[in-house]
């Protein structure tokens, strides 16, 4: 999930100034009620939440220590959007050594061709996959 924190905006972060800067200060949004995660997919229990200053949810994050922590070698990724956030978090877990699953159709572009694009471009770092293929196998 992203953490909305102005104070580290750079100016020279492209994608936050052209993507991320004004669809958080467009006029009406409601920062808050955008960054909700919605009933379909909150935490149950004690299950963490990450919040990302960036793009891959790695960077300025626990995410790497918790993970190694638990053993765990898998990561499934979805989201918004295909081009952008999830295939930074493909390329740095793959780079990192975890197995990769990104779930398809549980990702979403600006565009079907973009869409289309990075998915093809995570075939040669991940394990492209459908969401009911993925409920299917464990």
């Amino acid at each position: 999930m992203i953490d909305y924190q102005p104070a580290f905006f750079s100016p020279r972060n492209k994608f936050l100034q052209k993507i991320r800067i004004p669809i958080l200060s467009a006029p009406g949004v409601d920062v808050a009620e955008l960054l909700e995660i919605v009933n379909e997919v909150k935490p149950v229990g004690d299950e963490p939440v990450i919040r990302k200053p960036r793009m891959n949810p790695f960077y300025g994050t626990a995410l790497e220590s918790m993970l190694r922590s638990k053993d765990i070698d898998t990561v499934v990724l979805m989201g918004v959007a295909t081009e952008f956030v999830v295939e930074t978090t493909a390329r740095y877990a793959a780079d990192l050594d975890y197995r990769v699953i990104v779930l398809e159709d549980c990702c979403a572009s600006f565009s079907d061709e973009a869409h289309k694009a990075s998915l093809q471009i995570m075939d040669h770092l991940a394990t492209v996959a459908t969401s009911t293929d993925f409920l299917g196998s464990i």
